[in-house]
């Protein structure tokens, strides 16, 4: 259910200095649940998962959902590799 839910599109190139607005948009979004769409993702930088990661612990402390989603192939392996699984930090596949 999308009700309630804010969204924000990573951007192609997923390094924390690319995804201007990010921070911005996280601070706006304290009170509600979060959606990181990484459909046109394709490598993140590990400052980014870090911070992604710091983030989803902060919204899970609150109650609240923060997930990302539309994630690729590739960008799910590599999530794998780093051992960033779903119960770390929700992330769903998208549509292949």
């Amino acid at each position: 259910m999308s009700v309630g839910w804010k969204t924000f599109a990573l951007p192609e190139r997923g390094g924390l200095g690319e995804a201007r607005g990010l921070e911005a948009f996280l601070r706006d979004q304290v009170a509600a649940p979060v959606r990181l769409d990484a459909s046109a993702v394709q490598r993140l930088d590990t400052l980014l998962l870090q911070y992604l990661l710091a983030a989803g612990r902060a919204w899970s402390r609150r109650g609240l959902g923060f997930e990302v989603t539309g994630v690729g192939a590739a960008l799910g392996a590599e999530l794998a590799l780093v051992g960033l699984t779903p119960d770390l930090l929700a992330w769903q596949r998208g549509a292949a």
